[in-house]
Parts: structure tokens; sequence; C-alpha cells
């Protein structure tokens, strides 16, 4: 009798662990080995085993990363301290169209960055130097990928249409 009154009880608890495993929880981590991808857990003495998913498309040893764990499976979500990361993108000659009938050249233009926003971010594109005219950058949208995001672009220089190098600094940064 006393196991039917109880039943109930150990019924919940049983729901309740379950629930919990499930839930996603995101704790911080260093890139322990790059082939294969292993990471070592804040606390830890040894690497996770397995392979953990990542948004992220390089890794080094010693990175500091953020984990997302949701039912035993660990996914990078995110780069912890560390370099902003940046690169030079060229507009060749030729690729500069002319806007209207001004003097006013323009192109728009698809930058490959190496990871994917997570949930509740986004990229955040900066121009830290702009050719050697009078040019204008500015960030139109972004297309998720699985392993790689496409941010678009739009660029316009006064009077040229030569070719001119951009340096771009791209980031993770929250949404809201």
């Amino acid at each position: 009798m006393t196991d039917r009154l109880l039943q109930p009880l150990v019924d919940r608890i049983v729901d309740l662990a379950a629930q919990l495993r499930a839930t996603p929880r995101t704790e911080w981590g260093v890139v322990a080995e790059v082939d294969p991808l292993r990471v070592r857990l804040d606390g830890d003495l040894d690497p996770l085993a397995g392979t953990p998913a990542s948004v992220l498309r390089e890794h080094a040893v010693g990175d500091r990363v953020l984990c997302l764990i949701q039912s035993r499976r660990v996914t990078i979500v995110g780069r912890g301290s560390g370099p902003r990361r940046s690169g030079t993108i060229v507009v060749p000659t030729g690729a500069l169209t002319q806007a209207g009938t001004s003097q006013i050249w323009a192109t728009t233009l698809d930058v490959a960055v190496p990871a994917v926003a997570p949930p509740g971010t986004m990229i955040r594109m900066t121009a830290l130097a702009i050719g050697t005219g009078y040019g204008h950058f500015s960030q139109v949208n972004q297309t998720p990928g699985l392993s790689t995001t496409n941010v678009r672009v739009r660029f316009t220089q006064v009077a040229s249409s030569t070719q001119q190098n951009l340096l771009l600094l791209w980031e993770i940064v929250p949404t809201t």
C-alpha cells in the first residue's frame, strides 16, 4: 500500500530529472585538441569524451569557448576573450558601377565570415579602413548558413571606380 502512495511522487521525481537533463545550459571551456576537436570544461581535469559540434569554423588549442550542453550533447557556440577578427576585402576595378547619372560608384558584396551567429546574437561588420578614395561602407543583411555566414555589404565611393581595399572588422554581438 505504501508503494502505491509513493508512486506518484517517484514518477514526478523521474520526470523532473528528465527535464533537468534536457534543459540546455552553458559552460565555459578550453579547446584541448583540434583534430579531433576536444574541449575541456572549466573545473574538469580531462577533455569531454566525443567530438562537440561547433558553429565556429576555426579552432586553436587554448581557445576559450562557450559551450551549450543539452541532453549530453555539446555545441561550441562562441569564442571567449581574444582578438576580434578582421580581414581585407578587395573591391576590384570594374566591380563598381555608376549609380545613376552622378559621379557615385557602388557595388554590393557578399563577405564570408568564419562563424555563424548563435541565437540572440548577430554579426556586426565595421570598416577599419576604406581604400584611398572617399568611400562609404554599410552592412545590408546577413544570411546564416550551417558552417559559414555571408554578410552582404554595400560600398560606395565618389568620382572613382578603381580598385579599393577595405579592411573590415567583424564581431558577434548580442541583438538586445
